[in-house]
């Protein structure tokens, strides 16, 4: 639970602008939550995967573009390892975890790269709305617009 405090606090420090204090948090929930996971194997590895995607988050708010790739490129894995013990159940976090890690590519001019990303995001997206249009629809619309801006970015503007 304190983990789950911590996570949720560093968001709400982000809110603030105070980046910092955010990043100390959030550093300090995946601490605790990779410590969870190494010692009950069986506990959520989900949770560790939020906090990762979120450490991410604040590392590229505080302009530590590389520190953040690698940091959402670990999320991205912990998801993907996650949605291949069970099926669909971890898609929306996934989906968040691969927009993330595009828009922290694209912060870095990697927009092909970012493009990739986008698209993969877009096709779980499509796939969540139409499952839950009323859940979902807005992430949907966010994916969407993510895979427009980075097609811009590539001077693919009529795309």
């Amino acid at each position: 639970m304190l983990a789950t405090v911590l996570n949720n606090l560093s968001a709400r420090l982000s809110d603030l602008g105070r980046r910092e204090d955010a990043l100390a948090i959030v550093e300090e929930a995946v601490a605790l939550r990779r410590d969870l996971v190494v010692q009950y194997p069986n506990a959520s590895r989900l949770d560790l995967a939020v906090s990762v995607s979120n450490l991410a988050a604040r590392l590229s708010e505080l302009g530590r573009r590389e520190d953040a790739l690698i940091v959402a490129q670990a999320a991205v894995a912990l998801y993907r390892e996650l949605g291949d013990q069970v099926t669909n159940a971890f898609t929306p976090g996934r989906a968040a975890s691969l927009n993330n890690l595009a828009a922290i590519l694209s912060d870095l001019g990697r927009h092909k790269d970012a493009l990739t990303f986008s698209k993969q995001a877009l096709i779980l997206g499509r796939e969540l709305a139409a499952q839950n249009p009323d859940a979902f629809t807005p992430d949907l619309a966010t994916s969407l617009n993510n895979v427009a801006v980075m097609l811009g970015d590539l001077g693919r503007r009529q795309d």
